[in-house]
């Protein structure tokens, strides 16, 4: 079974395990970098939120082997954890007023978002774009973020410079920095100082010092170089010009400029690790950036 005759027949598998009370719908989204995902939506009326839960994983997974009838029951099981018990008045989200307290950016790239940035207010920053998002907290539905398009800012009636000026206040009030050693950060990932038995032993002998720059929730916390006066603080508690490398949108690798190691290897290095250990709607870019103590300035 081909792809497209997959999702359609599992769309309709599902919703005959779902009966009369839900709606299965089958959508293709654009995620970041153009990304293109095929989900299904489960809609309990009356309720307005439903989770959407995409589908390309689990074709994978039916190559492999796996049956229909047990991605269907899988997809059931997802709902059923994830389904929203009560309405959700969403009528709030027309008044700017309501929304504006969490309003927030992040930063995603420009040329693997040409088709997105046509649809939604921008500012352009080097190889990147910042955007906007509503950072939407419910007891019932949880947490999760909401992209702002044009359509929003024409029925707030406000203008992107209205909207920049209230993101930059709030995205710092709501998602603290944070600035850490890479080590540090591998150590409790691993529980431990064993992660050196994972390092090479070049590394032992002469590891290059990194750092991790991201947000208090490790979740689009690459936006963390625009913060006022982060870089700047960064700077001077190493003390020395430093590279800023993309590592993700969640997150940028701080490397001192004083490394033995040149510019073009960083570089190489972050696309290396794009093309073979990034997912695709979460690289943010190939390039390396430096940040100048002196002058207050990050640039390619």
């Amino acid at each position: 079974m081909n792809y497209e005759d997959f999702i359609c027949y599992v769309q309709r598998e599902v919703q005959t395990k779902m009966g009369e009370g839900v709606r299965v719908e089958l959508h293709r989204v654009m995620k970041n970098n153009s990304v293109q995902l095929d989900g299904l939506s489960l809609v309990e009326l009356p309720h307005s939120i439903s989770p959407t839960i995409y589908l390309n994983d689990y074709y994978e997974e039916y190559q492999k082997g796996r049956t229909i009838p047990e991605i269907v029951q899988d997809i059931a099981d997802v709902y059923q954890e994830t389904r929203v018990e009560m309405a959700v008045d969403t009528d709030f989200y027309s008044d700017f007023e309501k929304v504006r307290d969490f309003v927030a950016f992040k930063l995603i790239n420009y040329r693997r978002n040409r088709e997105l940035l046509k649809k939604v207010p921008f500012v352009p920053c080097m190889d990147l774009a910042i955007v906007f998002y509503y950072i939407f907290r419910d007891e019932n539905v949880g947490k999760g973020t909401i992209l702002i398009h044009n359509s929003h800012l024409n029925m707030w009636g406000i203008t992107p410079q209205n909207l920049y000026d209230t993101a930059r206040q709030n995205t710092l009030k709501l998602l603290p920095y944070e600035f850490r050693s890479m080590m540090d950060i591998m150590m409790e990932v691993m529980e431990g100082p064993s992660v050196s038995e994972f390092m090479p032993d070049s590394e032992k002998e002469n590891p290059i010092p990194m750092y991790v720059l991201s947000n208090c929730e490790r979740n689009l916390g690459a936006a963390c170089i625009l913060y006022d006066s982060v870089l700047s603080e960064v700077g001077e508690q190493l003390g020395k010009d430093f590279y800023v490398l993309p590592s993700s949108v969640h997150e940028c690798i701080i490397v001192p400029c004083d490394v033995a190691v040149l510019k073009e290897e960083l570089r190489d290095m972050v696309r290396e690790i794009n093309a073979t250990q990034i997912p695709p709607e979460e690289i943010l870019s190939d390039e390396v950036y430096v940040y100048d103590r002196e002058n207050h300035r990050l640039s390619l």
